[in-house]
């Protein structure tokens, strides 16, 4: 990897959708406000001979709006994961999971009530994407540019960004292997590791919502550049700050606006009267099951910069370590460093952040490590039914 090779960073894509649909009501083309079906259902029917109606049930998503799908308050549930994954690691050929297809799989039971929750699901940034195609006149969801967000003035910040569509992540030039991390502890003496490159795996990852390829640089930019007010208005930008606690139980602490995430207290200043806006980030961290830009992916208001780390495995991949546990922590403790880096150059003050943390202690599980360009595939391929575990498909090594 180098500066410009460009990372898939998964859900990072959601605030450039939602740019995107705020650039489209500032200019008119729609209201946050509006329903969404009357955007919808022409693609759907269009697309997947279906309506709103069809797939939710009559009147359950009625009133629903685009602004509830920017903020998360939809109620629409999140796709499986363990499905997708399974879908798509263990498919006969390598496949494209499209927009239409999440839309069809997901359960069309709503978690809450229409705008009486905040619920992260990346179904309502698939809808999103959907809505941009129809106000834009396109006939097809590939036919949409998601880089038009960017103006052409600053065309040049963006070179080393992509949002792929069909086919594997190894057809897009200077783009970074990525590698899905698997382990399962065999009693206290044992840890089974296996490290699978999904180079040849789709990179589409959900389309608007996560489908971004990107240099660390590039992101960084971003995030600059939306807080200098080149990418949306001021009252755009105040919408996307207006942040309400999610309840999802995977993030504890976390708060949405409209394509941002806010973790408060997330970092820790070694000086204990700093104010934890100082040190928040705004901005959209993003992994897929092999990379990501997971924790630190944002602007800083307080200091006005953008940072962005972008790495190539969601865990750290060194089974030499004292205990291997400790590579679980490879993301987060090298973002806080990265960070706490950056905090001191702008700030003047040595030692910003406290990225302290206490590690598992050796001795720990003997590991044993198995490196796979990727998943073998049975001849007859790989059907979802129900809920099925990774672990069915996984050999006994030991």
């Amino acid at each position: 990897m180098t500066e410009t090779t460009m990372v898939p960073a998964g859900s990072t894509t959601k605030s450039w959708t939602a740019v995107g649909v705020l650039q489209a009501a500032e200019q008119g083309k729609l209201k946050l406000s509006d329903t969404i079906a009357q955007y919808l259902d022409p693609i759907l029917g269009r697309l997947n001979s279906t309506s709103l109606s069809q797939l939710w049930g009559e009147g359950v998503l009625d009133n629903c709006t685009i602004d509830h799908l920017l903020s998360m308050k939809a109620g629409i549930q999140d796709y499986n994961n363990t499905a997708i994954l399974l879908e798509t690691l263990y498919a006969k050929i390598p496949i494209d999971i499209t927009p239409i297809d999440f839309i069809n799989m997901v359960d069309k039971t709503l978690v809450c009530p229409v705008g009486s929750c905040v619920y992260y699901s990346s179904i309502n940034y698939m809808m999103l994407g959907l809505i941009l195609v129809q106000i834009h006149g396109l006939n097809n969801w590939e036919d949409f540019n998601q880089k038009s967000i960017i103006p052409d003035a600053l065309a040049d910040r963006y070179k080393h960004v992509i949002f792929p569509l069909s086919g594997a992540c190894s057809k897009h030039p200077n783009v970074s292997h990525q590698y899905w991390h698997y382990s399962q502890s065999y009693s206290v003496i044992y840890e089974y590791n296996m490290f699978v490159d999904l180079y040849e795996e789709s990179c589409l990852n959900g389309w608007t919502c996560g489908n971004i390829a990107a240099s660390g640089e590039s992101l960084a930019n971003f995030w600059y550049d939306l807080g200098s007010l080149k990418l949306v208005n001021n009252a755009s930008f105040q919408s996307m700050v207006e942040f309400q606690p999610l309840v999802n139980d995977w993030c504890p602490g976390c708060y949405y606006g409209k394509g941002l995430i806010l973790i408060p207290g997330e970092w820790k200043p070694m000086d204990p009267n700093v104010p934890w806006q100082e040190t928040a980030l705004l901005g959209h961290p993003g992994e897929d099951w092999g990379s990501g830009t997971s924790p630190i992916c944002g602007g800083n208001a307080k200091y006005k910069f953008g940072v962005c780390m972008a790495y190539n495995s969601v865990f750290g991949m060194n089974c030499s370590l004292p205990d291997i546990r400790n590579n679980r922590y490879m993301n987060p403790d090298t973002g806080c460093e990265v960070y706490a880096a950056v905090l001191s150059v702008v700030t003047g003050k040595p030692n910003y952040l406290n990225c302290t943390r206490d590690e598992y202690k050796p001795p720990g599980p003997i590991p044993i490590c198995e490196w796979k360009h990727r998943l073998e595939r049975e001849p007859s391929g790989f059907q979802i039914t129900g809920d099925k575990r990774l672990l069915e498909r996984i050999p006994d090594v030991v």
